[in-house]
């Protein structure tokens, strides 16, 4: 996996080349759970946040802002070690649990690249729903997933302060898990795991 190319993980993001993506996973995953066990997390942590950085990486290939300079494993751990501290550092001033910065339960309605890469439903589900969001919920996803604190977003986004654009992320967090289950293609997808 180390020697992957940039194309070639251009393609398995953007076709959801399911090898390619079961492949990734399987290589970094085992890096992500020892940087994030050994950190105050736990192994539901890790899985969260490789999930996470996964749609980080989804979001710059497909805005054409996606450059390999390094091994894609060390690309993909500096984005789980950001997205981790970062995790970290918001809960020193945030009453919550570290492992999900803004208590979202159903973050297994996003793509889950472990269980599910033999199936591109989710995936296709995932970039649907998140095309139908308004260019406000859009933007602030994009920016959330690529490390912006909700500072910087606040500012940028031109919203009230620090606290609206966590509601406001969590909001739009949640109009798009609720429109990819309520999609007819994801009951069809239940019922087809379900019967596999």
């Amino acid at each position: 996996m180390s020697k992957t190319s940039e194309a070639e993980i251009r393609k398995a993001f953007i076709e959801g080349d399911n090898q390619a993506l079961k492949e990734i996973y399987k290589h970094v995953y085992p890096l992500i759970v020892r940087f994030v066990t050994k950190n105050m997390g736990y192994e539901s942590d890790a899985k969260d946040v490789l999930q996470e950085a996964f749609l980080v990486i989804l979001f710059k290939v497909r805005e054409n802002n996606f450059v390999l300079t390094c091994e894609f494993n060390t690309y993909v751990y500096a984005i789980c070690k950001n997205l981790w501290l970062k995790s970290l550092r918001n809960s020193r001033y945030h009453d919550h649990k570290i492992v999900d910065i803004d208590q979202i339960g159903d973050v297994e309605y996003f793509v889950d690249f472990e269980e599910e890469a033999q199936s591109t439903t989710k995936y296709q589900l995932f970039r649907k729903h998140f095309g139908s969001l308004s260019e406000l919920c859009k933007n602030l996803l994009k920016m959330f997933f690529d490390k912006k604190n909700f500072y910087d977003i606040a500012d940028q986004l031109d919203l009230a302060n620090y606290d609206y654009a966590r509601k406001k992320k969590y909001k739009c967090k949640n109009v798009l898990i609720n429109r990819i289950k309520k999609d007819p293609n994801y009951k069809k997808y239940l019922y087809e795991k379900q019967r596999s």
